[in-house]
């Protein structure tokens, strides 16, 4: 068998399976798109395979029905167009790593958390509201409700690494406080509905989680 067999071989497959991710990132971007703009009840199979031009069977195959495809909607939305969700939480808590006090800690968090509800808000609406007619949405929800609140309590013991949490405050409260300001639904209402930006959300929510956690100097 020659060398340049295997490089040929080995070329074929990188290609087919970049074409095999490209297309089922286009049917996870369709879906999205649907989901957020008609809602999950309004949206058929159908009608993503139509948006990601490709067949019904397609749609199946590399994704699977409504709610793998809502599943997926999600993870890429908070991995930020792909599916490395690992990766991604490798890099936000390297920025938290690199903080020296545990105020910088939730300012690296309210950075991360900015970012990511931008594009999580409204796939995680249009979860939320499917969730009351469906119950393996339910199941999502209750999962990745479960998830954030795994992910505050990360938060608040990388906190107490560099300080002290407010006097009386435990950190399974503590954990709750950030669980409840971090739900993609706060953001949601006061960018969507009440106008603020991004970085507005940021700096409230930093300062929002300094003044529940933290001790005032």
């Amino acid at each position: 068998m020659s060398g340049e067999g295997r490089v040929k071989r080995a070329y074929r497959s990188d290609t087919r399976e970049r074409a095999a991710r490209e297309r089922r990132l286009a049917v996870i971007g369709a879906a999205t798109r649907l989901f957020v703009e008609r809602g999950y009840g309004a949206t058929s199979v159908e009608a993503v395979a139509a948006e990601a031009g490709v067949g019904r069977a397609t749609v199946f195959a590399v994704v699977g029905g409504k709610p793998a495809l809502m599943r997926a909607a999600y993870e890429v939305a908070v991995a930020g167009g792909d599916e490395q969700t690992s990766s991604a939480s490798d890099s936000w808590f390297d920025r938290m790593d690199a903080a020296r006090s545990g105020a910088g800690v939730l300012d690296a968090y309210a950075e991360v958390l900015a970012e990511v509800h931008a594009r999580v808000a409204p796939v995680y609406e249009s979860l939320r509201v499917a969730s009351g007619t469906d119950v393996e949405l339910t199941g999502l929800l209750d999962e990745l409700d479960a998830a954030r609140l795994a992910g505050a309590r990360n938060i608040v013991a990388k906190v107490q690494e560099h300080t002290v949490l407010r006097p009386g405050l435990a950190p399974d409260e503590a954990a709750d406080v950030l669980w409840v300001l971090g739900d993609p639904g706060t953001y949601r209402r006061l960018v969507a509905t009440r106008g603020w930006d991004t970085a507005r959300f940021r700096v409230w929510f930093a300062g929002a989680m300094r003044r529940e956690l933290l001790e005032a100097r």
